[in-house]
């Protein structure tokens, strides 16, 4: 496996999108600010709520954030899915990224919401996917200051920690997960591809009919790659339109960076074979590309049954880094409320010639049985290996 020393930093369109202004979450807080200059919340407004918000303060005080709290550090994990340091670090943080979350004075000189109130009821929606009013214990925010607190949480983590977090891997990193992949017998694999949905309620009626595929309602797909540390590596998601697996990689910009020279160069050897794409394992519904490896199905020869066991094992990596992000942050099970409609990336479009050279030879299907060939042959070789008896049983292609 070879990378280039100098190779660029890899791009991604969609996730840059998400960290660039203006933002979608603008047009959110925009209307949430303009609520009462319109009349909207006027019409509505009944007498004035005591809160108890410095009671409340107080509360989420002695039982999480004192010298001697109530509960436990791992009491404090298990409700807000972070350790007690990352919470203070983002509070460091975002106080100083966004004076909102300061707490302040009204006009009558009293304290507002603290910092760790407002924090608090935004992690709790986040975590546990319940209504805005329903985190009123200790952060005594109303539903639409608790709504605008989300957003504006959102918006300031994807601002202060985007750039680190959202982004593929560099070349260490790179080097990294391709040994990790090596060791499990994929040499030039570089994760696991697949996608899933979230449900979309409060879509414009007007939009859909584009969100829509096989289910009854609309939903926006993810493609998303990760690794055996179950980290995203790379997310696509705010196209419109009746996606699946399929149809979303001609949207996607997954191999784009490769055809435009962003994204490092990899080359690697298995059986004497070279190979000049990297791969992800995907399942049985993807198509036969030279850049995604996938089980055979229906195999009668033991070198076959071998290998498609350890590339379902594999490829679990997406599926357990799916599984993990819903258990950790329950809002992703519930349908999305929110009416902002997602953005399409300034994806910059491949011309003619380099489509066709795409198609050529990244979806090449030869490649593509060459390398499972290769890869069918290792993993009987290892087999044959660990159990001794490496003569006795020869591994014959032509049997496939």
């Amino acid at each position: 496996m070879a990378l280039p020393p100098s190779s660029p930093p890899l791009t991604n369109p969609c996730l840059q999108w998400i960290l660039d202004e203006p933002d979608p979450l603008e047009e959110m807080l925009q209307h949430l600010e303009s609520e009462d200059e319109t009349g909207i919340q006027a019409r509505t407004r009944g007498p004035a709520k005591d809160c108890q918000q410095l009671e409340g303060e107080k509360k989420l005080h002695a039982d999480y954030f004192a010298d001697n709290p109530v509960y436990s550090s791992e009491d404090f994990q298990h409700r807000f899915r972070i350790t007690r340091t990352l919470f203070d670090r983002i509070l460091r943080d975002i106080v100083e990224h966004d004076r909102y979350f300061l707490q302040k004075k009204d006009c009558a000189g009293l304290l507002g919401l603290s910092p760790e109130q407002k924090i608090t009821s935004s992690l709790r929606l986040l975590v546990y996917g319940i209504a805005h009013d329903a985190t009123d214990k200790y952060t005594c925010l109303a539903e639409k200051t608790s709504r605008k607190t989300l957003y504006r949480f959102v918006r300031a983590t994807n601002q202060m920690y985007g750039s680190n977090y959202l982004r593929p891997p560099n070349e260490d990193e790179l080097k990294r997960i391709l040994l990790d992949n090596a060791n499990c017998g994929f040499p030039g694999c570089i994760g696991s591809l697949d996608c899933t949905q979230w449900a979309w309620k409060n879509c414009p009626v007007s939009l859909a009919g584009m969100y829509k595929g096989k289910e009854k309602y609309p939903t926006i797909v993810m493609e998303a790659v990760a690794t055996q540390n179950w980290r995203f590596w790379h997310a696509f998601f705010v196209t419109p339109g009746a996606l699946n697996n399929l149809n979303v990689l001609d949207k996607s910009d997954l191999f784009e960076r490769t055809l435009h020279k962003k994204a490092p160069q990899i080359s690697f050897k298995i059986n004497r074979n070279h190979y000049n794409y990297s791969y992800y394992l995907v399942d049985g519904i993807y198509n036969n590309y030279a850049t995604m490896i996938k089980g055979k199905s229906a195999s009668s020869d033991q070198a076959s049954r071998t290998f498609t066991k350890a590339q379902e094992g594999a490829r679990k990596d997406i599926k357990c880094a799916f599984g993990h992000l819903r258990g950790r942050f329950q809002t992703i099970e519930r349908p999305g409320r929110s009416w902002i409609t997602p953005a399409n990336p300034n994806q910059q479009r491949l011309s003619q010639t380099e489509i066709q050279f795409w198609k050529m030879d990244m979806n090449s299907k030869l490649q593509h049985a060459y390398l499972t060939e290769d890869l069918i042959k290792l993993h009987w070789q290892h087999r044959a290996s660990e159990q001794g008896n490496q003569g006795d049983d020869e591994y014959d292609s032509d049997s496939n």
